[in-house]
């Protein structure tokens, strides 16, 4: 009897010790995303008439900036075409000293749209 009662208590307390460690894990999991911070993208001025899915040609895409937040546009007051879009790193190169688009690129996020 007091065999089973010690092997009972070894069980709940591996337990314990088991469902403690999977908390504390989802706790440092849900903290790491929650304070993650938004990716910076590099913002242009897109001149033309592409939709949101269309890829952008480098010659009607203005380097605004770099930063998580959007900037502001010109003309941008409308619904239909991007007017502001943001593009990751790996989609944009620099020659002489300017930002550009490596090539035609889709973006990563339009934050303003114009018609």
């Amino acid at each position: 009897m007091e065999k089973l009662k010690r092997n009972w208590l070894r069980a709940i307390g591996v337990l314990t010790l088991v469902l403690g460690v999977f908390f504390v894990v989802k706790a440092m999991d849900y903290n790491k995303l929650k304070t993650s911070e938004p990716e910076e993208l590099h913002w242009f001025q897109i001149d033309g008439a592409y939709t949101d899915t269309d890829a952008v040609s480098p010659s009607n895409a203005s380097y605004i900036n770099s930063n998580p937040i959007p900037p502001a546009g010109t003309g941008c007051n409308g619904t239909a075409k991007q007017c502001v879009s943001g593009f990751l790193e790996s989609q944009t190169v620099v020659v002489g000293g300017v930002r550009m688009l490596n090539g035609a690129q889709t973006p990563a996020e339009v934050a303003y749209y114009k018609n």
